[in-house]
């Protein structure tokens, strides 16, 4: 089936900075039968049971707790490949006046990338103690958040999170900053933010006094950014995450960067779906609780941490976004595209194609480890790339039903300085009537014999079976 869209492919903003969650990037109570993505995992780890039967029974979406390995298949397809050298360089498809500067803060330690480390700094105070090792405390949750961007990577990747032995003692009680989630219902002064300027002064408060009883204790040197995390017993009442990432704290070695304080993560003091919606509204109680657990911290952290911005809305469709990958339903992997951002994957693993010409590509899943090439980039202008992976259930996307699977395609677009973004869709195909899914993005793989046109480019599916996808690219309307 031939879709043509001028407007109507999955656009994914690379911005430069960070701000409030629109409510569209939220995830959505889900609709039961909770099948497709939502479904329980029968094989969740025992670490992640009890916190996948709370989601389930909040409710909200079970999304993946565990990464499922997959082995490319040794059948091949019958359709040839263009040569390399009839491509253009990767050079020409990394995303100008984006790509430098991202590269630049990398090697600086200042963004999510190669051999990154994560400090943690527990705390404790007189009304919240604790008589615990945060090690063990913190162990599964750290395993797993280590796992988001270790297991994903087809290169070394070495992230890791640096916990100390004791949750460090402040003098204050945790209620006297007031930092706890009556600021979900208060907003902004900059419009619906679950993060208001408002609360700021509280929150670098508490980092401020936390750092400054740990710091002896803790060489901050090696740590790219630091998070001040709350003992297992805190209530949300006197403790919600918050970033605070326009602010600095000087430790005795460096100037930390872009701070984040947390809760610990399987805190269930939440209430139910129900109360939240009464009490604050739909859009605060998807945020209260989510049960996104790793993958909605490393969504988290991709966003305040500078290494991805916003969520995209779809223009004209606010109850829309791109529903694919970490940075924005939090249920599957990093984009193909985000993994080479991060330097997960090489540039030998991209074919970029020039748009006048045509050319055929095997892409395999970009859900399977390994060194394939995964990921087809378009240029079609300075700031518009077209792009194109095979989504097979695999990693974190092994939720992904059989009917969502195939080759998603999607606009890279660079908006230079503001915060403006735009989503585009694909039309939803017709033969994914029954696919369980609440939206057409949702649904917008596309499958063999499908074809798509945007910006003067045409792509078609060509192949597809467990090997990934073939697709031809051609000039078209």
């Amino acid at each position: 089936m031939r879709h043509r869209f001028s407007a109507s492919l999955i656009t994914l903003s690379l911005l430069l900075s960070f701000v409030a969650l629109p409510s569209s990037a939220l995830t959505q109570i889900p609709k039961d039968a909770r099948d497709g993505r939502c479904e329980k995992d029968p094989k969740v780890p025992a670490a992640w049971k009890k916190y996948q039967d709370f989601t389930w029974n909040y409710p909200a979406c079970t999304i993946p707790y565990r990464y499922v390995s997959g082995k490319l298949t040794s059948k091949t397809p019958k359709t040839a490949q263009s040569d390399r050298s009839e491509l253009l360089g990767a050079d020409q498809c990394m995303i100008a006046n984006y790509w430098g500067p991202q590269r630049a803060k990398q090697a600086q330690g200042e963004i999510l990338g190669p051999n990154y480390t994560l400090q943690f700094v527990p705390f404790q105070t007189s009304d919240y103690k604790i008589n615990s090792n945060p090690q063990k405390d913190y162990k599964d949750w750290v395993k797993a958040m280590e796992d988001v961007m270790n297991k994903q990577s087809d290169l070394p990747f070495n992230f890791k999170i640096i916990v100390p032995d004791k949750y460090f003692k402040i003098p204050n009680t945790l209620k006297s900053y007031d930092v706890g989630d009556r600021w979900l219902s208060t907003g902004s002064t900059s419009g619906q933010n679950t993060h208001p300027d408002e609360a700021i002064p509280n929150y670098l408060k508490l980092l401020q006094d936390v750092v400054a009883v740990a710091d002896p204790d803790i060489d901050f040197s090696k740590a790219n950014h630091l998070w001040i995390v709350g003992p297992p017993n805190t209530k949300r009442k006197d403790l919600m995450n918050f970033n605070l990432f326009n602010q600095t704290i000087q430790t005795q070695e460096k100037l930390m960067k872009r701070l984040y304080v947390t809760d610990h993560p399987y805190n269930y003091d939440v209430g139910t779906r129900e109360q939240n919606n009464k009490k604050y509204g739909n859009w605060v109680a998807n945020y209260k609780f989510g049960g996104s657990g790793a993958l909605g911290q490393m969504h988290e952290w991709g966003h305040s941490s500078g290494t991805f911005t916003t969520f995209s809305q779809v223009v004209g469709q606010p109850n829309e976004s791109m529903k694919w990958s970490i940075m924005f339903e939090k249920d599957s992997d990093w984009l193909a595209l985000h993994k080479w951002i991060l330097q997960m994957i090489s540039d030998d693993q991209v074919r970029c194609a020039p748009k006048n010409k045509v050319t055929t590509h095997w892409l395999k899943p970009s859900t399977i480890k390994g060194g394939y090439e995964k990921l087809l980039m378009v240029p079609l202008s300075g700031s518009d790339y077209l792009a194109v992976e095979s989504i097979r259930p695999y990693g974190y996307s092994f939720k992904i039903p059989k009917c969502q699977q195939g080759a998603l395609v999607y606009v890279a677009h660079l908006y230079g300085q503001g915060y403006n973004e735009k989503t585009i869709q694909i039309p939803s195909n017709t033969k994914k009537k029954s696919c369980p899914g609440n939206s057409d993005a949702e649904k917008g793989a596309l499958v063999n014999g499908d074809s798509v046109s945007y910006g003067g480019v045409k792509i078609t599916v060509v192949e597809a079976g467990d090997f990934g996808d073939v697709v031809r690219v051609e000039p078209g309307a």
